[in-house]
This record gives C-alpha cells, structure tokens and sequence, in this order.
C-alpha cells in the first residue's frame, strides 16, 4: 500500500486509512477509488493523485503554475 499526493494542492492520501469522511474504506486502492472521489481540499479528481515516491510535489506545483 502507498501515499499518494495530489498533484494540485498536496494533500495525501493514503492507501491503509482510506478516507472515512467520503465513505472510503481502509485499505482501497487509489485505482479502486470510484469516479465520484475529489480531492477533499481542492476538487481534482483521482486522476491527480501520485504516488509519493514517483514523483516530486514541489517540481510538479511549479509546472502547474507555469501553465
């Protein structure tokens, strides 16, 4: 199981402790996540989350905001 992070506003999610608030059971996978998940702290979709250990927040957050 593994961290990921939302590429837009960094907030984690992590795969052992789900996301309770959303009805999101420990345990779920990020590609089990369904499509109606958002990001509680911006809105982006699933699609946006990356694992913690691929990819680095702060290079990615300065890319978005070059677009």
């Amino acid at each position: 199981m593994k961290k990921y992070f939302c590429v837009k506003c960094g907030y984690i999610y992590d795969e052992i402790a789900g996301d309770p608030e959303r009805g999101i059971a420990r345990c779920m996978l990020v590609s089990m996540l369904p499509d109606s998940w958002a990001c509680p702290d911006c809105g982006a979709s699933a699609e946006s989350l990356c694992a913690r250990k691929v990819c680095n927040y702060e290079t990615l957050k300065a890319d978005s905001m070059n677009e």
